[in-house]
Order: C-alpha cells, then sequence, then structure tokens
C-alpha cells in the first residue's frame, strides 16, 4: 500500500503529501490541503518520483467472508476499517513529504506563495475591488466663517425689524400719538426731524358735569342745552364732538344731531385749539325744539372731526 502511494502538491501554497489509494478513491482523486484547506486534484498534480510507479487501481477481489464469532480479533480489525473507510467526502491528508533539494519550503511559504498568487491578479481586477472603498475628500467649514455669516445675517435681519417698526410708527402716529408712552418717543423725535404732530385726542378722558334743557325764553319753538365739559386728561386734547339726541316715551328716537366744536363753542372759546386740563368749560346751545314728543334727551361726546 506504501508502494502504490503518490506524492501530491497543493497548487495554492505548494505544499506536499502522500496520498494513500484508499484516499484517492473516497472522492476520485479530490483532496483537501491541510494547511490552506484548498480542494484540487491529487492525480493532476502529480509529483511522485521517476522511481515511484504510477497508481494503477487494482481489481477487488471478493474475499471469503469469514464467521464473526468464530475470530473475534478479525471482527475487531473489520470494525476498524469500518470506522477508517467513513471519511468526509473531500479527504485531507496530514502527513507532509518533505520536499526535493531544489525546492524550499518554509513556515511561511504558503503565505509567501498566496501574496505572489495575489500579486498576479491583473491590475483591471485589482482596481475594482469592491472590499477598496474610496474615501471623498472632507471639505471642513471654517468657523470662523460660520460665525462672520450669523453675524451678517443678524445685523441684517435686526436692521430689516428696525425699518419695519420706524415705517409703522411714522404712518401711524396720528393714531399712536394719543398713547402716553409713545407721545414721549414722538414729542422727542419730532424734536430732530422737522414732522408735525396731531393733537393728541381721548374723548375718555372728557366728561359731562350737568346736562339741562329749557325752553328758550326769547324764540318760539326753540330750547337752550346748557352743559359743562371737563377735560381731566394729563394733556390738552381738541373739543369733542357733541351728539344729542331726543325721544319719546318708548325710547324711540325723534330727533337726533351732532354738533361740531365750532357749532357750540362761542367766539371766545373757538379761538381756542384744545381744552383745557382740569377746568370746567360751559357751553351754552340754542337749538330748535324736537316737538311734544321729545321728552326725553341724551347727551354722547364724540371724537371731533378736524
Amino acid at each position: 500500500m506504501q508502494d502504490a502511494s503518490i506524492i501530491t502538491q497543493c497548487p495554492g501554497c505548494s505544499t506536499q503529501f502522500r496520498v494513500t489509494p484508499g484516499q484517492l478513491k473516497v472522492a476520485n482523486g479530490q483532496v483537501r490541503c491541510g494547511s490552506c484547506l484548498f480542494v484540487f486534484s491529487a492525480l493532476e498534480h502529480n509529483q511522485s518520483t521517476a522511481e515511484a510507479s504510477p497508481f494503477t487501481p487494482q481489481k477487488q477481489t471478493r474475499a471469503p467472508q469469514e464467521n464473526p464469532k468464530k475470530n473475534p480479533k478479525r471482527r475487531a480489525v473489520k470494525k476498524q476499517k469500518a470506522t477508517a473507510s467513513l471519511p468526509e467526502k473531500v479527504a485531507i491528508s496530514q502527513e507532509k513529504i518533505p520536499s526535493p533539494p531544489t525546492q524550499k519550503v518554509t513556515s511561511h511559504e504558503p503565505r509567501d506563495n498566496l501574496d505572489s498568487v495575489i500579486k498576479t491578479i491583473p491590475e483591471e481586477e485589482s482596481s475594482e475591488n469592491p472590499l477598496h472603498i474610496q474615501v471623498e475628500p472632507v471639505i471642513l467649514n471654517s468657523p470662523v466663517t460660520q460665525r462672520h455669516i450669523s453675524w451678517s445675517w443678524f445685523t441684517a435681519l435686526t436692521l430689516a425689524l428696525v425699518v419695519l417698526l420706524g415705517q409703522s410708527l411714522w404712518f401711524n402716529r396720528s393714531e399712536l400719538y394719543s398713547h402716553p408712552n409713545l407721545a414721549v418717543i414722538y414729542s422727542h423725535s419730532c424734536l430732530y426731524i422737522n414732522c408735525d404732530l396731531p393733537q393728541r385726542s381721548d374723548v375718555s378722558r372728557i366728561k359731562n358735569q350737568h346736562l339741562r334743557i329749557h325752553k328758550h325764553p326769547q324764540i318760539e319753538n326753540a330750547v337752550i342745552i346748557d352743559l359743562a365739559l371737563l377735560n381731566f386728561a394729563d394733556f390738552h386734547q381738541p373739543y369733542p364732538a357733541l351728539a344729542l339726541t331726543f325721544s319719546d316715551l318708548k325710547g324711540r328716537p325723534v330727533a337726533q344731531r351732532v354738533l361740531q366744536p365750532a357749532d357750540y363753542l362761542n367766539s371766545s372759546l373757538a379761538s381756542e385749539n384744545s381744552m383745557p386740563i382740569n377746568q370746567l368749560v360751559q357751553v351754552t346751545i340754542e337749538l330748535m325744539s324736537p316737538g311734544p314728543r321729545g321728552v326725553n334727551y341724551s347727551l354722547e361726546l364724540l371724537a371731533s372731526q378736524q
């Protein structure tokens, strides 16, 4: 059996092994290298010397069966052979044969041979290696530049908000000037800017102290209305408009009239542009009588039309 064995060489790592005919018959001559686990055909890579006789499969003859009970020793040997005849599909040879003197095999030769095999791969295939990842350059923004851009945007937004706020305050100054806090801002601003501010007005700060209506002593079908106006605001403001309403016993309006300051102020009061602060202003108005149905009356103060 020893004479019929052959020496084969692994094409992957160039390690030589001795292979027996039994191992060749297991997987049709396919063996696995014990060093690099590469599977190859032992017959195709036969490295036997010229003296070694080539492997020739012998015709198997059926041996006569013996009674295992009569020969227990034979039965043990047969059992051992049966156990040895159950290898894997691909035989692995662990017996290494020394290399010829012309070849030097070192412990590092399998790795060197693998490196040589890898180096023989064409450049086109190595360039398309899927394990190779081309790292793209990372573009880093300078923090100084980002800070400069952030401050530029912040400054631009602040200026835009200031401009919008200034336009709103300027075009709505007639309404906003009546606000006490904004009136101070408008007054100081107009000291440096040539602007005309409307007169502040707050009708809710004007009260009618008393209202009395009686017949005119000299004119028939006429009445006289006496009232006193008081401005208790902390600023001068225009005289209000007076809305007089006459109604019947059921509260239905009979006559109504709105009097502007020029309609009810006498010549002495008309010369003044605004009401004084915390001073009563007596007002007397002569009107046509609403008739016998106008037994009830009311007075409402409105903002005047300047």
